[in-house]
């Protein structure tokens, strides 16, 4: 779509909008209705606001990087009600588009559609309040203030008073350098607490709503700065005067990305609309830092991080009382899968844009970002923090991302940009070798497969850092081939030898025919079985095929195998533990290599019956979207599963193309129920 029709398209659906009383606000063509589980998640995600609720009608409110409020929930009452009634008790549905998600409320007299959505580039969150009723209705809108960053970040003093010329709620701290507000042009009355810090429980907004009369604006905005306060007073006025404008143009955004994007058809309707769901759930993930980040840092007295201001961040989740949600800061294993899939359906600017703000965060050593927390600005996360570069698997990871977006886009330009970059990854990999036999060493280069629990230090090095390894070898010995290095190309392949030679001499087990978790520091085999080897078997052709074959084998046992998923660890070890983070759970990314595995290797069946499995996830703990990970027993996620994350629908996508590309016939595929253990299909 050019920018001419583009703004054809704005301006008739401005007008719909602008004409929309008791009607149908406009909205995409991609839906996903449920009725209301209260235990379910939902959330309504922007570049620079989210909500993060849960299907009961609570929800958090962010203006990033600040959580401005929790626990946001509506009361009704209309006239000849002895008492208002809790939304609770009335929501009946959840409708989640791309642009928001809309909450269903139903009662004998009335029905209230209460959509949240974000604004395409506004530090706001916006509620529309739709009534359809013969009366007018009272609504009154409860939460509990926070203004506080994200995580690890503080501030301290926060305080409350009343706005009264923009009928908001106003919030800041001691030192003014945060503001938010919360309000409607609707509100009749508010709760006015006015003390030197805030209240101790739920402050209130009350709304008057007439019957046939455009949907009501309830506007969440927040700023940092030296002038916060008036920043965000002017994003609240600009909104919620703006609002229907600014609602059209951001369907008319989630459209054009649907349209313009490539559609899976596979003969599968269901997986042809997981696949929809999971570009959506994709896009949702990029977040901005604020515009003035480096006035915001100066104020902070930290430095300020140069840079793109807009990247991938890894999950959304509810942070309850805390200030952690989700992932919902941005990590570069994550994005540079993300990247993966987005260059399968067609969004290569996308894909690029996610590796160049990863790229402006390498070490100058060469070593790749892990995480970034979006409390950057006021906290200095690089100099105090350790968890910037603590991860080993991102570097290995970046050269095989990079070589992938080269080779998949034919893009000259973009491998010329990034090619110093390759190079200084490279030689950071090459220094955290073991020269015996090739392969990275974790106490050199950081964690990769165990972040926690009790296989966090029984290796000194692991099978999904070596196949990561291996795979920017193979990656690298082409990369530089294109780049008129025959010398480095050279290396990359001896390199690659004899780290393939290594892995399939020494981390071989011979009796039982499957590659090793990893080495101790004495230089034994830790013959666990799992499904890291899918990493190695994904990422590269160089492995006997025999051998991966026999590997595959034990991927599609029982013992390994679920209905939804392969697990960490085989469930005949005596570390395993079904709950367990990194020592038994089932995460749906991984499928997306297990998939890989068994097309690249020639088990086609099982491949499909992974593909299946991980998109039959979509939906599961919240709409549209795929859980971090599973239950490695029962078919439920795990106890506390981020609900929407990126790379878990990344897996989707990957393995659904590959599934369409492969014309696969897949037989049919067991139906768990929640809390459900695994049938005895293999």
């Amino acid at each position: 779509m050019n920018a001419f029709s583009m703004r054809v398209a704005l301006g008739l659906l401005l007008a719909a909008a602008l004409c929309a009383r008791a009607a149908e606000l406009p909205h995409s063509t991609l839906e996903w209705r449920e009725p209301a589980q209260p235990q379910k998640y939902f959330d309504s995600t922007g570049r620079r606001a989210a909500a993060f609720g849960l299907a009961n009608g609570q929800f958090e409110a962010w203006v990033y990087p600040i959580k401005v409020l929790h626990g946001f929930r509506l009361e009704f009452q209309q006239e000849g009600m002895l008492e208002p009634v809790r939304g609770e008790a009335l929501l009946r549905e959840v409708i989640a588009r791309p642009e928001g998600t809309t909450l269903v409320y139903a009662h004998s007299l009335f029905t209230l559609k209460q959509t949240i959505w974000a604004p395409l580039d506004s530090a706001a969150l916006v509620q529309f309040l739709e009534l359809d009723s013969a009366r007018p209705l009272v609504v009154t809108a409860s939460f509990v203030p926070d203004l506080k960053p994200m995580w690890p970040a503080s501030l301290g003093g926060q305080h409350s008073g009343w706005n009264r010329q923009q009928k908001a709620i106003e919030l800041t701290d001691a030192t003014e350098i945060a503001t938010a507000l919360i309000g409607s042009p609707a509100v009749d009355a508010a709760t006015e607490f006015m003390d030197h810090q805030l209240i101790g429980g739920e402050m209130r907004l009350r709304l008057r709503i007439e019957p046939n009369s455009s949907p009501a604006v309830v506007v969440v905005a927040g700023a940092m700065g030296r002038n916060s306060a008036e920043l965000a007073r002017a994003g609240f006025r600009s909104v919620a005067a703006q609002a229907m404008q600014l609602f059209a143009a951001r369907v008319i955004s989630e459209q054009h990305y649907l349209d313009s994007t490539r559609h899976l058809e596979s003969g599968d309707a269901a997986l042809d609309r997981q696949f929809e769901w999971a570009k959506v759930a994709i896009h949702s993930g990029w977040v901005c830092r604020p515009a003035n980040h480096a006035e915001i840092a100066q104020l902070s007295g930290v430095p300020d991080v140069a840079g793109p201001e807009c990247g991938l961040i890894a999950g959304y989740g509810p942070s309850g009382e805390g200030e952690r949600p989700g992932f919902g800061w941005w990590f570069g294993g994550d994005a540079m899968m993300s990247s993966w899939a987005m260059e399968d359906f067609g969004d290569l600017a996308g894909a690029a844009d996610a590796l160049r703000f990863l790229k402006a965060r390498q070490r100058p050593d060469g070593k790749m970002m892990h995480e970034m927390s979006q409390s950057v600005d006021v906290v200095d996360w690089f100099g105090k923090y350790h968890f910037a570069y603590y991860h080993a698997d991102t570097t290995p990871m970046y050269l095989y991302s990079i070589w992938r977006y080269a080779s998949r886009s034919n893009d000259r330009e973009f491998a010329r940009e990034f090619w110093p970059s390759a190079r200084k990854a490279y030689e950071y990999c090459v220094l955290t070798l073991d020269a015996a036999d090739g392969l990275m060493d974790n106490t050199k280069a950081g964690l990769a497969a165990v972040e926690v629990g009790v296989l966090r230090g029984k290796v000194v090095k692991d099978i999904y850092l070596e196949g990561f390894w291996v795979g920017a070898l193979q990656a690298m010995a082409d990369f530089a081939g294109r780049m008129n290095e025959p010398e480095l190309a050279a290396d990359a392949k001896s390199r690659l030898s004899k780290a393939a030679h290594s892995l399939q001499t020494e981390w071989w087990n011979p009796e039982q025919e499957y590659f090793a978790f990893g080495m101790t520091a004495d230089g034994r085999r830790a013959d666990l079985v799992g499904n890291w080897p899918s990493v190695l078997l994904a990422l590269s052709s160089s492995i006997d095929r025999d051998k991966a074959t026999a590997e595959l084998q034990h991927l599609a046992s029982p013992e390994v195998s679920t209905d939804w998923g392969t697990r960490w660890l085989s469930n005949t070890s005596e570390l395993y533990d079904p709950v367990s983070y990194n020592n038994g759970t089932v995460w749906p990314f991984m499928q997306a290599f297990v998939a890989l595995a068994q097309f690249q290797y020639g088990d086609p069946v099982n491949g499909c019956i992974t593909v299946e499995d991980t998109a039959r996830l979509t939906g599961l703990q919240s709409p549209g979207a795929l859980p971090e990970h599973m239950n490695g027993d029962r078919f439920l996620p795990g106890e506390r599963s981020v609900p929407h994350q990126l790379f878990s629908s990344a897996a989707v996508v990957l393995g659904a193309m590959r599934l369409q590309a492969a014309h696969a016939q897949c037989r049919p595929a067991a139906q768990p129920n929640p809390g459900e253990r695994s049938s005895p299909r293999h």
